[in-house]
């Protein structure tokens, strides 16, 4: 079950302007801030999640879901899908050629 949060934290993570000064206490809003820049990023990189308003009361296993790169490629938009093929491995990018 832990895995399933990995894809939403590694892209949040990315993040240019999130702190990881360990100095920081952690606070509520810490983590509230740090969330939103977070979600902010994510906006950046995969828009067709947040196209409707439903987004807010998504789970993280349903970001988690959306963030992965067959379901962008399915359902989001030209430039999501370009973003995300830039994304994957060389490896995954050969193997998926190679499938098809």
């Amino acid at each position: 079950m832990r895995n399933s949060f990995i894809p939403f934290t590694k892209m949040m993570e990315k993040a240019p302007d999130l702190n990881y000064d360990c100095d920081i206490e952690i606070t509520d809003q810490f983590v509230n801030e740090s969330f939103k820049i977070g979600i902010d990023y994510i906006k950046t990189r995969v828009e067709y999640i947040f196209t409707e308003q439903k987004w807010t009361s998504y789970t993280v296993g349903t970001f988690c879901k959306k963030l992965k790169h067959n379901v962008i490629m399915k359902e989001g938009s030209n430039v999501d899908k370009r973003r995300s093929e830039e994304n994957i491995s060389h490896h995954n990018r050969h193997r998926r050629r190679r499938l098809a």
